[in-house]
């Protein structure tokens, strides 16, 4: 899902997703965001930090709080958010890019996402290992 109140924000990023065949679902605001997530499974959430109403942040945050496994990327062409968005990557899965963003950045870091999204849900749903195994 990718958030920003810029449309052609959301346009350059369409185009550019479409060359990674990625299912899309882009909104203009966190409202809308949180309605669409509401209805759709969502591995990674890409959104801008300067929105009116609900920042990026306050919206990566109530995502991390009611769909935990979903992944977010903040965007901003100001790097003063940057230090804002550390702490919330440094004890989650989250990560920050600067605006304007090089395509190639930006595939890099939704490919990592997705991965690290594919590879959680794997873990997820295999059966947990015995705590301890006696030795012969």
């Amino acid at each position: 899902m990718v958030v920003d109140d810029e449309p052609l924000i959301l346009s350059s990023i369409s185009r550019l997703l479409d060359e990674m065949d990625i299912a899309l679902i882009t909104a203009t605001n966190a409202a809308e965001a949180l309605h669409l997530l509401a209805d759709h499974e969502v591995a990674v959430l890409l959104t801008d930090h300067c929105m009116p109403a609900m920042s990026g942040l306050e919206l990566a945050k109530t995502v991390r709080s009611r769909w935990p496994a979903t992944l977010a990327i903040l965007m901003s062409g100001e790097n003063k958010y940057q230090e804002e968005t550390d702490g919330l990557a440094a004890d989650s899965n989250h990560a920050f890019i600067n605006k304007p963003w090089q395509p190639g950045e930006l595939i890099d870091a939704l490919e990592t996402a997705l991965n690290y999204y594919q590879l959680a849900n794997e873990v997820q749903q295999q059966e947990p290992l015995p705590c301890s195994k006696e030795r012969p």
